[in-house]
């Protein structure tokens, strides 16, 4: 009898390629919010603005945008599976570790404050489950191995969400 026995490096393989990147999480979330919305909404609350829904879904957008762009002047890996070349620090990477899964999670709490329901305003928390999950702690760990004691001191110095 033959029994596999998966290390997490496998896991992590297999779970990276089922959601292979944020932006498709992102994606799910938003499609998981309207399903929500039509078929389970929760207290309507009709509280926020449609422009201030959409003004955070574009502060959200806006931000990946300008962080995408750090990634490509100092020329580093953008992908989380990607092998980075420099450990970015500076911007907004002063005040988080992961600033783009934060702008992530602003564009579903935008999209949730369009809905009005309660029930849709869990997709944004799951997400930073499922991230941090998924995600941050692979990360975390190549981070730490490519960069070593020059990532711990900012592991120290930053926050990994705020």
């Amino acid at each position: 009898m033959y029994i596999e026995v998966y290390n997490d490096s496998y896991l992590m393989n297999k779970l990276m390629k089922r959601f292979k990147y944020p932006p498709f999480l992102t994606l799910l979330g938003l499609i998981l919010q309207g399903l929500l919305n039509a078929f389970l909404p929760l207290y309507s609350i009709n509280y926020f603005p449609n422009i201030f829904s959409s003004t955070v879904i574009l502060l959200g957008v806006g931000s990946i945008v300008y962080l995408l762009g750090i990634f490509k002047k100092e020329e580093t890996a953008i992908l989380p599976d990607g092998d980075p070349e420099v450990l970015l620090t500076q911007g907004p990477y002063k005040y988080s570790r992961n600033p783009i899964y934060i702008s992530m999670t602003i564009i579903l709490i935008g999209s949730a404050m369009f809905y009005n329901s309660l029930s849709v305003f869990i997709i944004p928390i799951l997400f930073m489950i499922l991230v941090k999950k998924i995600w941050i702690d692979y990360e975390e760990t190549k981070l730490k191995k490519i960069f070593g004691q020059e990532y711990l001191n900012y592991q120290k110095k930053v926050g990994r969400w705020i």
